[in-house]
């Protein structure tokens, strides 16, 4: 890039340089004599001819030059694009990577809003940071050619133009100190505006429910307002910056002529100096332009650098441990778990130690918040235990490669949400390579085939954006076919049949009867006809253990599940 620029100015240069035996020999008389610095031995080889050859090779020589420079700039230029949308597309594939890969925990510690900014906006205005830097770069090689081609022309007029480029420096500086500060509060402001669409869209039935549109609607605004203030003020602290240099230009120019009177210089040493001035100016202004440029960008970059940092968001330790299918009992021993955003909160779970027998069916009871959830996410590895230890067959789940037991669960739930692909896709999602009848095999397991045989293409309708156009029931099903094609070792249904009729009540009861036989399944409901399907049981409150052990024979689950039995509805 630097290379490219240096060659560009220089080509330019040299031919607007040649402006002055060229202007020399035009003027009556045509004396070459006087000219200044290597100049000079340009026009001892051009007085050997006469002057109308000698105009002819002169101006060839600016016209060659002139279109070399072209080309170089039209090459740099391409490959600027390259490098840029190259360092694009890197960044956003870097950031992808970072959240794909970054340990559970992280999202539970971060703003939400904050990361959508950063993924949707700040990776965008770094890629525009990167075409500034490089403007930046070749700027400044511009200049220091034109400055080099000036002082060979003429030091003393260079001089005094150096003295009038100072005061743009000076007023530059102030200028890039705001919009640090400016920079910093866009920011902030752009992440309050993320978490308002964010609510618009993921609380969207709630808002309805209760008639808060009016309210979102002015919050949204006040957001939307605040980014536009802070960017207006962006915007007008970078519009001063062409009035200034052109006052800044139109003074220098004015000097240099003074300057000449005074020095007695030549008309053509001053016209060459003038117009090697002149095609410098563009390249001063893009590099005042891009400092400032990159001044507005900085807290986006901030922004981009703190995701990136592996010491922010780091990946999940892994575990060099088997890798093979892992089977035996389950057994929490002694667990406790807190959450380390909830200064001052009680943990979700205090010296927790319960079996999940190999085989058999456990019921997790327990009302919201006892810590059940909880449970299922350190099974499925996004939590790690605060103390205490898991163990699989006698095996420190931590030892286990990750990737190797979490092909081994299936895992069903309420706030699983599907992809944005059709219902073959979704159902397959974590097996790929499955063929079409184990898909729908899965879903007739599932109770799901009916309905997906009545969509307007069958099993490959598209399902929309988190599949928001089926019914919860209609999601809770392709979900249930998601986790059992994988044919797993261990099945949470974590209130799986919260949105399902009836009838795929008693479908999954028959999957815990009928199919899953062998399988450890763990079961999170608060349907009693659900869990009355289970082997075992294990009452959780506030945490802690109250009660397990062989289903009916709990006494504290059962006050917890009885006001949910047919029966008792009927009645």
């Amino acid at each position: 890039m630097v290379a490219g620029g240096v060659l560009s100015s220089a080509l330019e240069g040299v031919g607007i340089s040649l402006l002055v035996p060229l202007l020399a020999t035009m003027m009556p008389g045509g004396n070459l004599a006087g000219i200044p610095g290597p100049l000079a031995r340009v026009a001892n080889l051009a007085a050997a001819f006469d002057v109308q050859q000698r105009l002819l090779l002169i101006c060839g020589g600016i016209f060659a030059l002139i279109l070399l420079k072209a080309g170089v700039q039209s090459l740099n230029a391409t490959f600027l694009a390259w490098v840029d949308t190259r360092i694009g597309h890197e960044v956003r594939s870097a950031l992808s990577h970072r959240l794909l890969m970054v340990g559970y925990p992280f999202f539970l510690d971060h703003d939400p809003g904050r990361l959508v900014t950063i993924i949707s906006t700040d990776s965008w205005r770094v890629s525009e940071a990167v075409r500034l830097a490089f403007s930046l770069l070749i700027g400044a090689t511009a200049l220091v050619v034109f400055g080099v081609l000036m002082a060979l022309v003429s030091w003393k007029l260079l001089v005094g133009v150096a003295l009038g480029t100072g005061l743009v420096r000076v007023l530059q500086i102030s200028l890039v100190r705001h919009l640090h500060a400016v920079s910093e509060r866009f920011a902030q402001a752009n992440a309050v505006l993320a978490n308002r669409m964010l609510l618009a869209i993921d609380a969207m039935r709630l808002i309805r429910l209760f008639g808060q549109e009016d309210r979102e609607q002015r919050q949204f605004v006040q957001a939307s307002d605040a980014v536009r203030r802070i960017n207006f003020d962006l915007e007008r602290a970078s519009v001063l910056i062409p009035p200034a240099l052109e006052v800044v230009q139109a003074a220098l120019f004015i000097g240099v002529l003074l300057g000449a009177a005074a020095l007695d210089i030549r008309m053509p040493v001053i016209v060459g100096f003038l117009v090697l001035l002149y095609r410098a100016e563009p390249h001063l202004r893009s590099l005042s332009q891009s400092r400032l440029g990159l001044a507005s960008l900085r807290q986006s970059i901030r922004e981009v650098e703190w995701l990136l940092d592996a010491a922010v968001a780091p990946a999940p330790a892994a575990a060099a441990g088997p890798s093979h299918d892992i089977g035996g009992a389950i057994a929490f021993d002694n667990v406790t778990f807190e959450y380390p955003n909830r200064l001052g909160a009680e943990p979700a779970l205090r010296d927790v130690s319960f079996v999940l027998r190999e085989g058999k069916s456990t019921a997790l009871i327990g009302r919201s918040g006892s810590g059940k959830t909880t449970i299922v996410n350190m099974l499925c590895r996004f939590l790690r235990p605060t103390s205490g230890t898991i163990r699989v067959g006698g095996i420190d789940l931590a030892d286990i490669d990750v990737q190797s037991w979490r092909r081994q669960i299936g895992l069903a739930g309420q706030d699983i949400d599907l992809i944005d692909g059709t219902v073959s896709e979704n159902i397959a999602y974590g097996l790929p390579q499955a063929a079409r009848e184990a898909v729908e095999d899965a879903a007739r397991l599932a109770d799901a085939e009916d309905f997906i045989r009545r969509l307007p293409d069958g099993y490959d309708t598209k399902v929309g954006s988190r599949g928001l156009s089926l019914s919860g029931g209609q999601r809770q099903r392709i979900g249930i076919a998601r986790a059992i094609i994988r044919r797993p070792r261990v099945v949470i249904f974590d209130e799986a049949t919260n949105a399902v009729d009836g009838i795929s009540e008693a479908v999954i009861m028959s999957l815990l009867r009928e199919h899953f036989q062998g399988i450890t399944t763990i079961v999170v409901s608060h349907h009693a006809t659900t869990l009355a399907s289970c082997d075992d049981g294990i009452v959780i409150e506030d945490g802690r253990i109250v009660e397990m052990g062989p289903l009916k024979t709990l006494q504290v689950g059962r006050s917890l599940v009885l006001p949910y039995e047919p029966e008792q509805q009927a009645n």
